[in-house]
């Protein structure tokens, strides 16, 4: 898909302006920004007066100054931006994940409250700390109490837990906080033990 919002690259020589774009760069970028307004449904000479308006000198650095398409006059502004959602929303159409996102039979997760599949937290994250996010230590509740949980390992089990780590054979019996308790049963890597130890 091409990015006609994007600056052009700079061109160098007695023909470029003072931020390094050629005098055609407005009709190049006006031709480019048509042809996507158009094929996002606006009648290809609406396509083309818009696309000219927001390209004209000055609009593209106030857009991205301001973060506004409020540079148009009346229902212009409407219109470019009912056509710049619906470019926003083809681009970004494959983020989602459509089988979660569409069952009314799933909960939204609540930030604090826990996933009934594992027992973690459901933690707020930015895009900044998505790279160190470890979920089964920095989703893992701590323990409220030094109180442990008899177990029994269903299947070996060697993973990192809150600020520990779990590790065990299939059919060991494992004294484990309640948060680790929890995630082993939840998940299906333990049981409760089944007599006397």
């Amino acid at each position: 898909m091409s990015r006609w919002w994007a600056d052009p690259p700079a061109r160098a020589g007695p023909a470029a302006d003072h931020a390094g774009r050629s005098p055609t760069w407005e009709g190049e970028g006006a031709a480019a920004a048509a042809a996507e307004l158009a094929r996002a449904g606006l009648e290809p000479s609406r396509a083309t007066r818009l696309a000219k308006e927001l390209l004209r000198k000055g609009r593209p650095e106030w857009i991205r100054e301001h973060r506004s398409l409020e540079v148009f006059p009346g229902a212009a502004s409407e219109e470019l931006l009912e056509v710049v959602l619906k470019l926003a929303a083809i681009e970004v159409q494959g983020e989602t994940d459509a089988p979660v996102t569409t069952d009314i039979h799933r909960l939204i997760r609540w930030p604090g409250s826990l996933h009934g599949g594992s027992g973690l937290r459901v933690v707020e994250l930015s895009r900044e700390l998505l790279d160190g996010f470890e979920p089964l230590r920095d989703a893992a509740l701590a323990p409220r109490s030094n109180e442990v949980v008899a177990l029994e390992l269903t299947m070996d089990v060697d993973l990192p837990f809150g600020q520990g780590r779990v590790t065990g054979k299939r059919g060991e019996r494992l004294e484990l906080t309640q948060p680790a308790a929890t995630f082993l049963l939840l998940r299906g890597e333990a049981t409760w033990p089944r007599g006397p130890a």
